[in-house]
């Protein structure tokens, strides 16, 4: 599961919960804390089959959700998409996130620091978006 921690923490709980439940045979994967390294999440995105992408107002902002995101994308894997939408939280904004995909201006999502993290999780600024913009 991909998704926001501050945004959707309940709602990928409760998501988790059923699924384990309903699925008692397959495993699962979630970051409920922040003990793992992001080479850790990046091998768990690799061995995953399907990823689960919870798309909310700070998705697009957050380098780890970027980089399991890409690496979804480079090991072809199934993505279901969750558009979360609650009180007190925006949509994910889709005509914002399409501009700046077309006219390549991704440098803009992150800061030094969050393009750092994406970068340390072996994805090159661009590559996600050339990934993404097919």
């Amino acid at each position: 599961m991909s998704y926001v921690k501050r945004d959707t923490v309940a709602e990928t709980g409760l998501f988790f919960l059923s699924a384990q439940e309903t699925f008692k045979d397959h495993r699962f994967f979630r970051d409920t804390e922040e003990r793992f390294k992001l080479a850790e999440l990046v091998d768990n995105v690799k061995q995953s089959k399907n990823v689960v992408v919870f798309l909310s107002q700070g998705y697009g902002k957050s380098p780890y959700c970027l980089v399991e995101l890409v690496t979804a994308f480079q090991h072809h894997l199934n993505m279901i998409t969750v558009i979360v939408h609650k009180p007190g939280l925006n949509l994910f904004n889709f005509e914002d996130m399409h501009r700046l995909l077309k006219s390549g201006q991704v440098g803009s999502l992150l800061d030094e620091t969050g393009w750092n993290v994406v970068k340390s999780g072996g994805i090159p600024n661009k590559t996600w978006w050339t990934l993404c913009w097919r």
